[in-house]
């Protein structure tokens, strides 16, 4: 089964599971699962960096010049909560 989500939500999910594992398995080895999982939204990203760092760059210069008004229109025209239709 093929899940999309967004390089945001990756990002979100890849901090939540790293504050995780440093929270709870200070020291330690975290359990095989953690491991895999952290690996997988790590390789996700390392894939998309040129990716992401464009769309920081930009939400950054539009938000300097811009306000509140320039995000929105940087979310709508990088197609924000657009996914493909079928599955896999």
């Amino acid at each position: 089964m093929r899940v999309y989500i967004s390089i945001p939500e990756v990002l979100a999910l890849l901090e939540i599971v790293d504050e995780h594992i440093q929270r709870n398995f200070p020291g330690v080895e975290p359990p095989l699962a953690l491991r895999k999982v952290r690996g997988k939204f790590g390789r996700a990203v390392a894939q998309h960096r040129d990716q992401i760092a464009a769309t920081i760059k930009a939400s950054r210069t539009m938000a300097t010049k811009g306000g509140a008004s320039a995000s929105r229109r940087l979310a709508t025209s990088a197609g924000a909560g657009k996914r493909p239709s079928g599955r896999s």
